[in-house]
């Protein structure tokens, strides 16, 4: 269960068990968290209707709602998983689009403090697996998609908008398009980005958004 006096790691913010420092109290009404994923090995699968990986190795970030960073990149692991919730559809080109549901995800600290290590985790209802021979992703942002987090750490109560990208590498084999169903392919974890906030006005919408896509070009010029 979460605690309910904002982020609680700034009694062991010495401790070289998890490199995370005092985080924005309660109150905040926006919280964004960036991971990359420390290996290259292919760990994410995908074979109809099933989608997941299991412990991928990461670094996470966290961007508080002055849009800065608090603390260390913290090592920690992914575990995700989806099923298909209908048939793939092939774009133009080579680009490919899936519904999923059943999505669940979790992010946990290597080194648990105080006994806790859930620093982010939650699921989805619904949401889309969407790429091509480059890349591809998992994501819900939509309100239908029922995206709901928790987490020891931060408190998250009052917040009300959620939403997640789960980003892979280059699909092995390339993939393709049969009877409505994606061929199997595995590949790497590359990164990805999860936010939490209040129901934002339209002027707030555009800001987070610009917040996001800055931090995904400024994650993708130091690949």
């Amino acid at each position: 269960m979460a605690r309910n006096s904002g982020f609680k790691l700034g009694a062991l913010a010495a401790s070289a068990a998890l490199l995370l420092s005092v985080f924005p109290a309660l109150g905040a009404s926006f919280y964004l968290f960036e991971y990359s994923s420390t290996s290259n090995a292919e760990l994410a699968s995908f074979s109809n209707p099933n989608l997941g990986a299991t412990s991928v190795p990461i670094t996470v970030t966290f961007l508080d709602a002055d849009n800065t960073y608090g603390g260390s990149p913290t090592a920690a692991s992914l575990t995700f998983r989806a099923s298909t919730a209908g048939p793939a559809i092939q774009h133009f080109g080579l680009n490919y689009s899936v519904p999923v549901s059943s999505v669940s995800f979790s992010i946990t600290a290597t080194m648990p403090v105080d006994g806790l290590s859930n620093i982010l985790s939650g699921t989805s209802s619904t949401g889309s697996f969407d790429g091509s021979p480059a890349d591809f992703a998992l994501d819900g942002q939509n309100p239908g998609d029922g995206v709901t987090f928790t987490s020891d750490f931060f408190n998250l109560s009052g917040l009300t908008k959620f939403g997640y990208e789960i980003d892979l590498g280059p699909p092995q084999p390339s993939p393709s398009v049969t009877g409505g169903v994606l061929s199997p392919f595995s590949a790497s974890v590359a990164s990805g980005v999860f936010s939490a906030s209040t129901a934002p006005e339209p002027a707030s919408v555009s800001l987070l958004g610009i917040a996001t896509v800055a931090v995904l070009c400024r994650r993708r010029r130091e690949v």
